[in-house]
């Protein structure tokens, strides 16, 4: 009785300082959603609530402190509990690989109605031939997502090779804990300890692949800022060249107008000569080389306007040659 105590107190301890860890873990990541809005931490929080829950659930403190008089639920909780936690589960890791063919994202979306629809039938369903069936369709359709994971795989990332570990290591402990608790198997060990034994590993794994996206993202920022930068240096030459060509036009076409300008002004000095010696012409005699009647009419006028301007009275005088 007194090692029962002991073990129990001990149990008790340790499975409160795991359940302080989770919630930390927790606590953590739903801060880091309400700090970054990134849904990648909110699907994680929902899965580290999930298996606190499951945990719960499976070692008896959900029994024993949430539901003591409901055996009919401990019986389905269970089932449900990691249901849910592959659902949430398989949202985190299908944002965190962020596949780019529709195909894998529809794999992923398959696999996460599958698990709700999995965990609300067991919800409703009491019967015992079912929950052993649920379970089994749990692990079979949970088998699928490290393929998809490793199906994702993009050029130079190794994200999806950690996600793969994470589900193959989820998938081992689940493995091992519903054999134990089928009867299949005895381990020597309690069952929700092999769980929290891959809980930890899972959360390694999980750091580590948020670590090398973190690397993978920071490389990828360095090489589009170089990118850029060489983008701008060939834009910066690009309009240097055209600035030059501009230049170039500008000074060639005032070239070209100043050289036109000084041809327009030759020939109007020219015209304006040549009309002013056809003017001459126009007025003399051929013959005699006098002036003729339209220097006459001309001179007339002028002296006209100016009479009139200068109101003073103009006289005309004709010598007659007989």
């Amino acid at each position: 009785h007194e090692g029962f105590i002991e073990f129990y107190d001990n149990l008790t301890t340790f499975l409160g300082i795991v359940f302080g860890y989770i919630m930390a873990l927790i606590c953590y990541s739903f801060m880091m959603f309400a700090k970054a809005r990134r849904a990648e931490y909110f699907w994680y929080g929902l899965y580290l609530g999930a298996f606190f829950f499951h945990v719960m659930t499976l070692s008896g403190f959900a029994y024993q402190y949430l539901w003591p008089y409901a055996v009919d639920l401990q019986m389905i909780m269970g089932g449900a509990s990691i249901s849910i936690n592959y659902v949430c589960l398989i949202k985190f890791t299908h944002i965190m690989l962020a596949p780019d063919k529709k195909p894998h994202n529809l794999l992923f979306n398959i696999q996460v109605y599958t698990h709700l629809i999995l965990s609300l039938c067991s919800i409703y369903t009491l019967n015992t031939v079912f929950l052993k069936y649920h379970l089994l369709a749990v692990l079979l359709s949970s088998f699928l997502v490290p393929v998809t994971c490793l199906m994702t795989r993009k050029e130079g990332s190794n994200t999806s090779v950690f996600f793969a570990l994470v589900w193959l290591v989820l998938l081992l402990t689940s493995v091992i804990s519903i054999f134990d608790r089928t009867g299949l198997i005895a381990l020597v060990i309690d069952p929700v300890h092999s769980l929290l034994f891959g809980f930890q590993i899972q959360t390694l794994l999980i750091g580590s692949a948020l670590l090398y996206s973190y690397r993978e993202s920071v490389i990828r920022t360095l090489q589009l800022k170089k990118i850029a930068l060489i983008e701008k240096e060939k834009t910066a030459k690009a309009k240097d060249q055209i600035l030059k060509l501009q230049q170039d036009a500008q000074f060639k076409l005032e070239r070209q107008v100043k050289d036109r300008t000084l041809q327009l002004e030759g020939a109007l000095s020219e015209l304006s000569s040549a009309s002013a010696e056809l003017k001459l012409l126009r007025n003399l005699d051929g013959l005699t080389g006098l002036p003729n009647r339209l220097a006459f009419d001309d001179a007339l006028q002028i002296l006209g306007e100016e009479s009139i301007q200068l109101q003073k009275a103009l006289c005309i005088a004709c010598l007659l040659y007989t």
